[in-house]
């Protein structure tokens, strides 16, 4: 997944007083946290379906792994489990 660097920046610039600088690297390290995310989320969601004996990957189980990579939970789980 490929978040846009405008959409970062306007995300960010939301957040800070007007005239604030970013430094231009600030966006790749936010691009990077977000892959990070990403890839532990797909990786715990893919975990809970394969544990819950469920026919189809539920909006549920998305829930369930968000909180579990939110508060630490999964461990960052390994390709060998």
């Amino acid at each position: 997944m490929k978040i846009s660097k405008n959409l970062m920046k306007m995300k960010l610039k939301n957040e800070l007083d007007e005239g604030t600088f970013v430094k231009p690297e600030v966006y790749m390290t936010m691009a990077n946290c977000v892959e990070i995310f990403l890839e532990r989320l797909s990786k715990e969601t893919a975990y809970i379906y394969a544990n819950n004996n469920e026919r189809k990957i539920s909006s549920g189980n998305v829930k369930e792994a968000f909180i579990n990579v939110m508060f630490g939970r999964d461990n960052m789980r390994t390709e060998e489990e």
